[in-house]
C-alpha cells in the first residue's frame, strides 16, 4: 500500500480527438464502467504531460486512449489534442517502477523500460478478462492476442470485488453548481471553445478579465460554462467555479454584493482589505462567472459603472473574472480581454436542427432549411433553432415547416414584441426579434396547462426541483390544475433549461413568461401565485426537517438553492389567494411566512432585498393588530443582527422598553404581538438584561422558548437541553474545562461556507484554548460589530507587541458593546494583559469588570474576574441571583427541551 492517497488505483482518460470533449466516445465510457466493479478509490484525470508529471505514489496506472498509428492521443495545454509516442509518454513519468496498463483501440505495443500491459482493444470481454485475472487474481498469462505482458510479477495487493469510488486526482470533487448535465450535448463550436479555453488560462497569470461578447441566444453562456467545467476537471479552479447572473442588479451596491458572493465571501463588511490582506501574494485559484453583464452596463448610471469598472479591475488581481455580455465593458479600458463569439456557422446550425428535428435527405429540402430557415428566419441561433425544432412533430416536407414559421412570425405583433424586450440591453433588433418569434412559435404549442405551468416559472427565480414539486402536490390538488408532467414537457421543448434535476427558465425566456403571466386576469393570477406559495411553504418545511435531522450547515446548503425564490414570495402576496376553502384562510399565515424566512438571510445583498419588500408589503397587512409593528420590528431586528446596533437598539427600546418586557402578560399577547415582544425581548438580553428576561418567562410560567444562550449568560451549569454541537456547546464545555479541542476544529470545517457568524464564533473559542496563526485569523469574514470585536480579540491574543496587542483590546470593546457577555469578556482579558503592564489600570478594569458582571448576573465571568491570577474551580450557586423560582424554572425548561430535541431525533 501507498501513504500518499487514500487507495491505489489511477484510471487516466485520454481524450479523443475533439478538444475538451465532456462526452467521451462510447468505447472509453464502455471500458471505464467495467473498472466500476472493484472495491477501491479510482482516481481519474485527463492524459497531459502536466498530471504525468505528478504521478509518483500509485500501484498501478491505466492509460485508456484513443491512438493514431502506434502513437497516443493526450492533451496540449489548450486542450486540443497531440499525439505521443508511448516511450514519450514514459518518460514523464517520475516513477518508472509503477506498473502501468495501457488500453487503446489498435496495436501500439513498444519497447519501453517500465513494466507495462498493453491491451490492443475496448472490447468489454477483454477488458473484463484483464480486470478478472490481473487485478482481482494477480495473474499476468493470456492467451488474447490483444493483451501483450512486458513484466515479470505484480506487487500490489490484489482488489476485490466490488463498487469502486472515482475521485479526481486534482482533488476537485465537488459538483459545481453550474450544471454539468446541461453541458453534454453542444454541437459545434469547437475552435471557440479550445480559444475560450486558452483564454480563461491566460488571464489566471495575466489579471485581465475576460469578457465573451455576444448577441443573445447565441450559447455564450454554455460555452464558458462548458470551459470552465472542462478546466475545473483538469485541476484548475480547485476554490471553485462560481455562476452569478446579473439579470436583477439594478445598482453598483447590487453588483458589488454579487460579486463578494462569487467570492463565497457573504455579507462581509470589509471585501477589498480582505483580499488584500489574504491573497496578495497568492491569487485564488477561483473562476467566477457573472451572465449577463450587459444588464449592469444598462442599469447604472456613468458613476455608478464607473464604480463597478473600478471594482472589476481590483478584483482580478484575486480571482479569475469572466463576465458574458452583448457588449465590450469599456473600450478604454485595457484591463479587458474581449473575445466575440461569432455567430454559429450554417453546418453546425444545420446538425443542431437534424439532431432535434430528424434527418433531412433531400438536396433541395437541405438547401430550403439552410438558406430559408436557419439563415434567414433563425438567423443560425441555436435557442431558436432548438426551440423550433422541440416544438412540433416533424413535417413531411421541410417547405412545410418554412410556411408554417413564416405565417406564424409575421402573426407575432410587434407590440407584444416591443413590450417584452424593451430595455437598452436588447440591441440588435432583427436577431432579438428572430428569438422572440421562436420562443412565441414554441409556447403556442403548449396546451393551457403547460402554458400555465410555463407562466408559474416565472415566480421562481430560482427555477422548482421537478421531485420536490411532485412531492408538494403528490397529496393536496394544485389550484392551476398542473402537475409535474407539464413542466417535463417544457424541458422537452427547451423552454426551460434543466439544471440537476431543478428547472429553470432561461433569462430571455423568462422576460416572455413575465409578461404572458402579466396578462393573466386578477382571479387567475391568484390561482397562480396560491400554487406558489405552497410549494415555497413545503421547501420551507424541508430545510426546517433538513435542521432538525441534520444540522444547520445543511440546512444552509438547501436554503441556498430557493432563497430567491422564498424571497420572491413577498412580491406576490397581495395576490395570494385567501378563503376559507383554500390553504391560506387569513393573512395571518402569510405574516407568519415573512416571520419565519427572515434567519435565511444572511448576506448585504438578500437582507436589503428584504427589508426592501418588506416596506412595499407593509400597506397590505394595515387591517391586522400588530402587523405594522411586526414588520417593523422584523426590519430592526435584522438591521441589529447584521448592520449597526446603536440606532435599531433605540428604536426597538420604543416598542418595548426593558420595564414593559418585565411586565409582559403572555398569555394576553396574539400571536403577532407575542412574536414581535419576543424578538425585542432577545436583544434586550444581549444588551444585559438576560435575567428581567428570564424573569419575565418564570413569573408567565412559559418555557415555550428555549432559553440555553441565555442560561449561559447567567453563567448556570445546569443545561443538560442543549444540543451536541454548535458555538454555545463549545463554550460551556470550555467553562467546564473539558473542550474536546479536537472535536471543536471537525466542527469549525464541516460548517458551510454562509455560516460566517458560527465560523467567527466557534474559532474565538478555539483561540481560547490554542494560539492561533494571523493567516488563520485574518481568513476569518467580519459580517458586523459583533464579529469584528470577535476577530479583533483574536489578533490581540496572537499579537506580541504590546502596542498593537492593546490597540486591538480597545477596538474590540468598542465593537463588542452592546453584546454585554463578550464585552465582559473582552474586558476580562484585557485586565490580563494590563497585570503584566499597567498595574493601576489593571485594577480600575477588574474593578469595572467585578461590577458589570453583578449587575448583569453573569456568575461565571464574576467568578472569572475575582479570581485573576487564581487557580479556582468554577462553583455556581443560585444564590447567586436575586431571583426567585429560577432553579425550579432552569429544571422544568430542560425536562421539555430534552424531550422536545429526542422527538426529533
Amino acid at each position: 500500500k501507498v501513504s500518499k492517497f487514500e487507495l491505489t488505483t489511477v484510471l487516466f482518460l485520454g481524450k479523443p480527438t475533439n478538444p475538451i470533449d465532456l462526452k467521451l466516445s462510447v468505447e472509453i465510457n464502455q471500458v471505464i464502467n467495467n473498472f466500476n466493479s472493484l472495491d477501491t478509490t479510482i482516481y481519474m484525470g485527463c492524459l497531459n504531460l502536466k498530471t504525468l508529471l505528478s504521478l509518483e505514489d500509485f500501484e498501478i496506472i491505466i492509460i485508456i486512449s484513443k491512438s493514431y498509428k502506434s502513437n497516443i492521443y493526450i492533451e496540449e495545454d489548450n486542450l486540443q489534442s497531440k499525439l505521443l509516442s508511448v516511450n514519450e509518454i514514459c518518460e514523464n513519468i517520475p516513477n518508472d517502477k509503477i506498473p502501468i496498463v495501457i488500453i487503446s483501440d489498435s496495436n501500439i505495443t513498444q519497447n519501453i523500460i517500465n513494466p507495462s500491459i498493453f491491451i490492443s482493444s475496448f472490447k468489454n470481454s477483454i477488458v473484463k478478462k484483464f480486470i478478472y485475472k490481473t487485478l482481482r487474481y494477480k495473474e499476468i498469462n493470456f492467451q488474447e492476442n490483444e493483451i501483450e505482458i512486458n513484466l515479470n510479477q505484480l506487487d500490489f495487493q490484489p482488489f476485490t470485488s466490488g463498487s469502486a469510488k472515482f475521485k479526481s486526482i486534482y482533488g476537485n470533487d465537488r459538483d459545481l453548481d453550474i450544471g454539468k448535465k446541461s453541458l453534454t450535448n453542444i454541437v459545434g463550436r469547437v475552435e471557440e471553445q479550445s480559444i475560450i479555453a486558452t483564454r480563461l488560462i491566460n488571464i489566471i497569470k495575466s489579471n485581465k478579465l475576460l469578457n465573451v461578447k455576444a448577441s443573445g441566444g447565441t450559447g455564450k453562456t454554455t460555452l464558458i460554462k462548458k470551459c470552465a467545467y472542462e478546466l475545473y476537471n483538469r485541476g484548475y479552479y480547485k476554490a471553485g467555479v462560481n455562476f452569478k447572473s446579473c439579470e436583477n442588479v439594478k445598482d453598483f451596491e447590487g453588483f458589488e454584493e454579487l460579486l463578494i458572493e462569487g467570492f463565497n465571501l457573504y455579507n462581509i463588511i470589509e471585501f477589498k482589505e480582505y483580499l488584500i490582506q489574504n491573497y496578495s501574494q497568492n491569487k485564488l485559484d477561483l473562476l467566477v462567472i457573472l451572465d449577463n453583464f450587459e444588464t449592469v452596463k444598462n442599469s447604472l448610471n456613468s458613476v455608478e459603472l464607473s464604480k463597478v469598472n473600478e471594482l472589476l479591475r481590483f478584483v482580478t488581481d484575486y480571482a479569475s473574472i469572466v463576465i458574458t455580455s452583448r457588449e465590450t465593458l469599456n473600450k478604454n479600458q485595457d484591463f479587458e480581454d474581449v473575445y466575440s463569439l461569432t455567430p454559429l456557422i450554417t453546418d453546425d446550425a444545420l446538425v443542431l436542427f437534424q439532431k432535434n428535428y430528424g434527418l433531412i435527405e433531400e438536396e433541395e429540402e437541405i438547401r430550403i432549411l439552410r438558406i430559408d430557415i436557419l439563415e434567414d428566419l433563425l438567423n443560425n441561433n441555436p435557442l431558436a433553432i432548438k426551440l423550433v425544432t422541440k416544438s412540433r412533430t416533424k413535417f413531411k416536407h421541410i417547405s412545410e415547416l418554412k410556411e408554417q414559421l413564416i405565417t406564424h412570425f409575421f402573426e407575432s405583433t410587434n407590440e407584444d414584441y416591443t413590450k417584452v424586450f424593451r430595455d437598452n440591453a436588447d440591441l440588435n433588433i432583427e436577431r432579438t426579434k428572430s428569438i422572440y418569434q421562436s420562443i412565441n412559435y414554441s409556447y403556442c404549442t403548449l396546451n393551457d396547462k403547460e402554458k400555465i405551468a410555463f407562466q408559474l416559472l416565472s415566480l421562481f427565480p430560482d427555477g422548482i426541483s421537478l421531485s420536490d414539486f411532485k412531492k408538494c402536490f403528490n397529496k393536496s390538488t394544485s389550484k392551476s390544475k398542473i402537475s409535474d408532467k407539464h413542466l417535463r414537457t417544457l424541458r422537452d421543448k427547451s423552454l426551460v433549461e434543466d439544471y440537476n434535476g431543478t428547472l429553470q427558465l432561461q433569462p430571455i425566456i423568462r422576460r416572455f413568461s413575465n409578461f404572458q403571466f402579466s396578462k393573466q386576469p386578477l382571479e387567475s393570477k391568484k390561482k397562480f401565485c396560491l400554487d406558489a406559495y405552497i410549494y415555497n411553504c413545503f421547501i420551507l418545511d424541508v430545510i426546517d426537517f433538513v435542521e432538525k435531522k441534520k444540522n444547520r450547515s445543511a440546512s444552509l446548503k438547501l436554503s441556498s438553492l430557493f432563497k430567491n425564490n422564498l424571497l420572491n414570495v413577498l412580491s406576490y402576496i397581495p395576490d395570494i389567494d385567501i378563503s376559507e376553502d383554500s390553504s391560506v384562510p387569513e393573512k395571518k399565515y402569510l405574516l407568519n411566512y415573512i416571520y419565519s424566512i427572515h434567519p435565511l438571510f444572511i448576506s448585504n445583498k438578500e437582507v436589503n432585498e428584504y427589508l426592501n419588500k418588506l416596506r412595499l408589503v407593509k400597506n397590505y397587512f394595515n387591517d391586522l393588530p400588530n402587523a405594522d409593528t411586526l414588520i417593523k420590528v422584523l426590519g430592526l431586528n435584522t438591521e441589529y443582527y447584521h448592520f449597526e446596533f446603536d440606532n435599531s437598539y433605540t428604536q426597538l427600546s420604543d416598542y418595548l422598553s426593558v420595564s414593559e418586557m418585565v411586565n409582559r402578560k403572555i398569555e394576553n399577547e396574539d400571536y403577532i404581538e407575542e412574536r414581535f415582544k419576543a424578538m425585542i425581548s432577545n436583544i434586550h438580553s444581549m444588551e444585559g438584561h438576560t435575567l428581567k428576561r428570564i424573569e419575565l418567562f418564570i413569573k408567565n410560567d412559559n418555557i415555550d422558548w428555549f432559553s440555553d444562550i441565555h442560561f449561559f449568560y447567567l453563567g448556570i451549569t445546569d443545561n443538560i437541553s442543549r444540543r451536541k454541537d454548535g458555538f454555545y456547546f463549545f463554550e460551556y464545555e470550555l467553562m467546564h474545562n473539558h473542550c474536546d479541542t479536537q472535536k471543536l476544529k471537525k466542527y469549525i470545517d464541516s460548517l458551510y461556507m454562509d455560516e460566517n457568524l458560527e465560523i467567527m464564533q466557534c474559532t474565538y473559542t478555539l483561540s481560547k484554548i490554542e494560539k492561533l496563526d494571523k493567516k488563520t485569523i485574518n481568513k476569518l469574514v467580519v459580517t458586523n460589530p459583533y464579529t469584528k470585536g470577535l476577530k479583533q480579540l483574536m489578533l490581540a491574543f496572537n499579537s506580541n507587541n504590546s502596542v498593537e496587542k492593546k490597540d486591538y483590546y480597545k477596538k474590540a470593546l468598542s465593537n463588542l458593546s452592546h453584546i454585554k457577555y463578550y464585552y465582559l469578556e473582552a474586558l476580562y482579558y484585557y485586565s490580563l494583559f494590563l497585570e503584566e503592564y499597567d498595574d493601576i489600570k489593571f485594577l480600575k478594569i477588574k474593578q469595572e469588570g467585578l461590577e458589570k458582571s453583578k449587575q448583569f448576573h453573569y456568575q461565571y465571568l464574576y467568578h472569572q474576574f475575582n479570581n485573576i491570577g487564581k487557580a479556582t474551580k468554577y462553583n455556581f450557586k443560585y444564590s447567586f441571583y436575586p431571583t426567585l423560582g429560577l432553579k425550579e424554572y432552569v429544571i422544568k425548561h430542560n425536562e421539555f427541551w430534552k424531550s422536545e430535541f429526542e422527538k426529533e431525533i
